[in-house]
């Protein structure tokens, strides 16, 4: 454990955001009753030496007064707080992180997909209720050294590249976590545990009851932040593809790796959907809430689509997305 807190405490030296904020944090401590944890993603990054965005996204689980806390901190930081009241969770950004502050929880879900019921408690609970082993690790912050809480053994699973979940109810719990379980998987280019594989294998079904907005986010966030051929690649390899809707992402190949990665969201949702017609694109942006602007894209490159179709588009403005559409037709 020792090696993983020397690999924390040289990021955090050489990340004076972090260190600043680290600082306030111990600050903090000093005259207020209250247990500060950097939780998630952040410290599954630092352990695997992964984190090379310009802009932290932190994650805190705070047991004591979280609203006095996000205050400070966001005033220390003068950046501006969000507040939701549903979950009491806090979120402050400017432009070097991205901060998400919340109580450690105890969370219940009343029914399959639904959204979830919580109550204050313990970070061991808290890391309890987290997705997979790997993004259950926390870093105490106190006054001397750091504290690594690893209930779960996710740094072993790091070590072995494998995916596995906290508990056997997870993927009945949250539905959602089926599909960042598989980006996951994907992304560091994991295993999935064995009983955590076939538990998965039995939940497509749970889709079925979370919205069609939490649904399409999830694969919204899949089509924005993934590798998509090695996306494509991999969940045929696992025969995962009953997950997603039918043809998704089937054309990604054809696709330049350059025009895909500058390219707009809406142009990124039109190619995964390719084979879909513009009613069922225009229905998932619908679902997702976006403007008669991103609409109004979707037909206009549908309209596009149609016109090489029907051999009336000479390649002239816009030459990198008419060669694409021509690449998957």
């Amino acid at each position: 454990m020792n090696k993983h807190k020397t690999l924390i405490h040289k990021f955090i030296q050489n990340n004076p955001h972090l260190d600043y904020i680290i600082s306030f944090c111990k600050k903090f401590k000093i005259n207020n009753e209250i247990k500060i944890y950097i939780v998630g993603g952040i410290i599954r990054d630092i352990l695997m030496s992964q984190i090379n965005k310009k802009k932290l996204d932190i994650d805190f689980a705070i047991d004591g007064n979280i609203e006095n806390f996000s205050k400070k901190l966001g005033a220390e930081l003068d950046a501006k707080i969000q507040h939701s009241k549903q979950f009491n969770a806090f979120h402050i950004e400017n432009d070097d992180y991205f901060i998400d502050i919340t109580h450690t929880r105890k969370e219940t879900y009343p029914n399959s997909g639904s959204l979830p019921l919580y109550e204050n408690s313990t970070i061991i609970t808290d890391l309890k209720r987290r997705d997979i082993s790997i993004n259950s690790i926390a870093l105490e912050i106190s006054d001397e050294e750091y504290k690594i809480i690893d209930p779960y053994n996710g740094i072993k699973d790091i070590k072995d590249k494998l995916i596995k979940i906290n508990h056997s109810g997870s993927f009945r719990d949250d539905p959602t976590r089926i599909f960042r379980c598989i980006k996951f998987a994907s992304r560091l280019n994991f295993e999935f545990e064995r009983e955590s594989l076939d538990l998965l294998e039995k939940s497509s079904s749970y889709i079925n009851n979370i919205s069609n907005y939490r649904k399409n986010n999830e694969l919204k966030k899949i089509i924005q932040n993934e590798m998509m051929k090695e996306f494509f690649l991999f969940i045929n390899k696992y025969k995962l593809t009953n997950f997603f809707p039918k043809n998704f992402i089937n054309k990604i190949s054809m696709i330049d790796k350059k025009f895909w990665d500058k390219s707009t969201i809406e142009e990124k949702i039109y190619f995964s959907f390719f084979e879909d017609n513009l009613d069922s694109k225009l229905l998932f942006v619908t679902d997702l809430g976006f403007s008669k602007q991103s609409k109004d894209k979707i037909i206009y490159i549908e309209k596009l689509k149609q016109r090489i179709i029907n051999n009336e588009l000479k390649i002239g403005k816009e030459k990198e997305l008419i060669s694409n559409l021509y690449h998957c037709l």
